[in-house]
C-alpha cells in the first residue's frame, strides 16, 4: 500500500508540474490587444499571430478608405493597440456639382485638400 500511495503523488505532481507548464507557456504566448474603434475601445486577449488575422476574427470590416494605425500582415505584439476609424462619405458641392467622397477626416479643410479643390473667404463652407 506505501507504493501504491507513493505513485499516487508521483502521479498527482506530475499532473500538476505538466498544468503548471501548460497554464505558463499559455500566459507566454497569449497577448493583450486593445482595439479603438472610432473612440471604442476593446481589449482581447489572443493566441492569433498576425493583425489581420485578429481583425478577421472579431469580425471587423475595413473599406480601403478606412484608416487603420498597425500593418495587418505585421505580428500581433503583447500590450499592442489597434486604431481603426472607418471612413465617411460626405457630399462637396462645387460649382452646382456635387463629388461625394470617402474620408476619415473631420477637419473640411483636409476633406478639400484631398480632393485637390481649393478655397477661400467668399467660399461657403460647412462642418463635416
Amino acid at each position: 500500500t506505501r507504493k501504491i500511495k507513493n505513485k499516487q503523488i508521483y502521479i498527482i505532481l506530475s499532473i500538476a508540474i505538466i498544468l503548471i507548464n501548460i497554464i505558463g507557456i499559455s500566459a507566454l504566448l497569449m497577448k493583450k490587444v486593445t482595439i479603438v474603434i472610432d473612440g471604442e475601445e476593446k481589449v482581447i486577449h489572443t493566441f492569433l499571430n498576425t493583425y489581420s488575422s485578429v481583425i478577421g476574427k472579431l469580425k471587423i470590416e475595413l473599406e480601403p478608405e478606412d484608416y487603420i494605425s498597425v500593418n495587418i500582415n505585421d505580428r500581433v505584439e503583447d500590450k499592442s493597440t489597434i486604431y481603426i476609424k472607418n471612413a465617411k462619405t460626405i457630399t462637396v458641392k462645387v460649382d452646382h456639382k456635387e463629388i461625394l467622397h470617402k474620408t476619415t477626416t473631420d477637419i473640411v479643410g483636409q476633406a478639400l485638400k484631398e480632393l485637390n479643390i481649393s478655397y477661400d473667404e467668399n467660399d461657403k463652407i460647412k462642418n463635416i
